[in-house]
């Protein structure tokens, strides 16, 4: 059955990974982050570059080496947060609801029913479960379920792909840790 949303299909995608860790052979996802639980990637190089700089701030000047790695993935079928149709996101309260409900946590109850009956569920409801790490996993699960591969923000051209295994390292550039202009 086809999808009666505007799914982003991305055919063979080249995206771009900023982290302050040099050498890395497989890319491991983000329990939470702006698009919940994902390996996050970008079309924008600045973005990436800005990423791997200011993350090494925490580490040792020793351990500094920021690096922007360049990704290749399969095909994917992403769900693009920014799109006016919000039934996905009234589906995941729906459920939300119901396992929640049967494990009796009154916080997920409450964010599940906010989800599912809210005439306008959409982005700034779902912030909320993405930055809860067992919530984001969920929301995850679901939308995989669903046979999507990943979530993007076409605003801000981010990319929260589900299963690590579909992205394959093919390249790295260290970079010198200066932030970009306009991404701080």
């Amino acid at each position: 059955m086809k999808s009666r949303l505007e799914d982003i299909v991305c055919e063979k995608g080249e995206f771009l990974h900023g982290s302050p860790v040099p050498n890395i052979k497989r890319l491991k996802p983000s329990e939470t982050g702006m698009l919940g639980f994902g390996v996050y990637l970008t079309a924008d190089r600045d973005a990436a570059v800005n990423y791997a700089s200011c993350s090494t701030k925490d580490l040792p000047k020793r351990l500094q080496k920021p690096t922007v790695y360049y990704i290749e993935t399969p095909a994917l079928r992403l769900f693009d947060v920014q799109k006016k149709d919000t039934s996905l996101f009234k589906g995941f309260g729906k459920d939300l609801l119901k396992k929640a409900s049967s494990e009796g946590d009154p916080d997920y109850v409450n964010l599940g029913r906010l989800l599912a009956e809210t005439k306008n569920a959409g982005i700034n409801q779902i912030n909320r479960a993405l930055s809860n790490p067992k919530l984001a996993r969920r929301f995850a699960e679901y939308m995989a379920r669903r046979g999507y591969d990943g979530l993007m923000c076409s605003a801000t051209e981010q990319y929260a792909i589900f299963d690590p295994d579909k992205t394959k390292i093919v390249g790295k550039e260290t970079i010198k840790a200066v932030p970009v202009s306009g991404y701080l």
